[in-house]
């Protein structure tokens, strides 16, 4: 009897094609809300009774920008799209959601691009120092800038030669005829997340992955 040889069958990752990873990242503020003696005040306030007002009124509009800054504020999920595949979103806490993005990375056979709109300055920008709050080395070097050539972002593609121009991601889908923002915008994500509306949430960041990707897509055809 003739010996047979079974063709071992090719592990699923070794049949992964290059990956575009394109990404968006929702935000919102802090656990703690500063103190009112914190605010700063503007220098034509003199009067302390005026001073004690102008930092009271004020709190509620410091504690929102929180959400632009990723030393205070908290990462609420994160949407990402895998080529042309269908966007999904991580959630959970801080840690898990970093815990899933960097498995994603590494699932892939080769990642030939992240991509994020203003990632340069928001989306990397929070990746990489929350990857240094929660210890995680290899989302640290990715976002750190080093690799450059990885992360690519569409605000600098659609500059041209004009530096510095900061044209929104709805502006540009809107130019090549693409389904710009919804009913819900980035300033909405505080107040639904509030009352408990998370689901919406997360499909309008699946929704803007996807406008990412067509934007990506005409820049760079």
């Amino acid at each position: 009897m003739e010996n047979t040889i079974t063709q071992a069958k090719p592990i699923e990752k070794a049949t992964k094609k290059s990956a575009i990873i394109y990404l968006d990242c929702e935000t919102m503020p802090g656990l703690t809300k500063p103190d009112p003696s914190e605010i700063k005040v503007p220098a034509n306030y003199k009067n302390e009774d005026a001073i004690r007002k102008y930092q009271e009124e004020n709190v509620e509009a410091e504690y929102l920008k929180q959400s632009f800054c990723p030393y205070q504020g908290r990462l609420l999920c994160v949407g990402i799209a895998i080529n042309d595949d269908e966007p999904f979103c991580l959630t959970g806490s801080e840690k898990e959601i970093l815990d899933s993005l960097k498995e994603v990375l590494t699932d892939q056979i080769a990642v030939e691009k992240i991509v994020a709109h203003n990632g340069m300055t928001f989306d990397f920008f929070w990746l990489y120092i929350k990857s240094i709050k929660y210890r995680i080395p290899y989302l640290r070097k990715t976002f750190d800038g080093s690799q450059r050539y990885l992360l690519e972002d569409t605000i600098k593609l659609a500059q041209g030669t004009k530096y510095g121009e900061l044209t929104s991601a709805d502006k540009l889908a809107k130019l090549i005829g693409v389904e710009g923002k919804g009913t819900i915008t980035g300033k909405d994500v505080w107040p639904y997340y509030q009352t408990g509306r998370t689901e919406e949430i997360y499909e309008y960041c699946k929704h803007d992955v996807s406008m990412l990707r067509e934007i990506h897509k005409r820049l760079t055809e």
